[in-house]
């Protein structure tokens, strides 16, 4: 997908705040934060809608509006499929034809874009029907909305499902991979003895990958979660996953 191996995670910028709420200071912070980045050759750029309610494509919009060549020279990647809890109540994830369609319109709204070249589908939805997604990606496809489709934290058997149902390649999986998280590794190493029930893979996910030629992104690489859930105490996960490393 991208040249160079590192894609820019843009959670962290819009400082916290929902789209209708960035001010001058988020813009500017950002702004530095992309021009650094594209000054060391990163040019791919990875968002989703839920990041920071919608404030990460919005603070990138705005810089856009003031820098029109700037899409030119970079790829925008975002996701989408799921819904958070404050939304209306109920967090779920929603692979519908309505909710994906929705979500990539708004979303190319808020970069100031015309299209993605490439979008992910956030996490498995367990209720995902292969129909639904069929027509969701024809007519993304088919108005240009988007150029690659690829998914986040999912199997080779969803892989599978994804790519039969919609006729197209899946181009790349985002997983978690580090030193610290070590699922990738010991699910490959850990066949036929103990090390192998500590990874939460699918044996065979990497190898499939590989054979398959889909590209490897990983989130949180430098183990930023990891390092957060264990100074904190927490027990959940922490979202601030930072840059990315692809082609793994």
């Amino acid at each position: 997908m991208s040249e160079n191996r590192m894609i820019y995670g843009t959670m962290g910028l819009g400082n916290g705040c929902a789209e209708d709420r960035i001010n001058p200071d988020d813009v500017r912070k950002a702004e530095e934060a992309f021009y650094a980045a594209i000054e060391i050759g990163i040019d791919f750029f990875d968002f989703a809608d839920i990041y920071q309610n919608g404030g990460s494509e919005t603070v990138f919009g705005e810089i856009c509006k003031n820098d029109r060549n700037l899409r030119k020279s970079i790829k925008l990647q975002s996701k989408a499929g799921i819904i958070l809890k404050h939304t209306d109540g109920l967090g779920r994830y929603d692979f519908s034809e309505c909710h994906l369609v929705d979500t990539v319109k708004n979303s190319l709204k808020r970069l100031e874009a015309e299209y993605l070249d490439s979008l992910l589908l956030h996490r498995p939805d367990p209720l995902m029907d292969g129909k639904e997604l069929k027509k969701a990606f024809d007519y993304l496809f088919d108005n240009g909305l988007i150029r690659k489709i690829g998914v986040s934290n999912m199997n080779q058997y969803q892989i599978e499902f994804i790519e039969n149902a919609i006729e197209r390649k899946i181009t790349a999986n985002q997983l978690e991979l580090s030193l610290l998280k070590l699922d990738w590794l010991d699910s490959t190493v850990g066949v036929n003895n103990d090390e192998g029930f500590k990874s939460s893979f699918t044996t065979g996910l990497m190898e499939y990958m590989v054979e398959r030629d889909i590209e490897i992104q990983a989130w949180s690489p430098a183990g930023t979660r990891c390092l957060f859930r264990k100074k904190s105490g927490r027990k959940h996960t922490c979202n601030g996953y930072g840059n990315q490393k692809t082609g793994i």
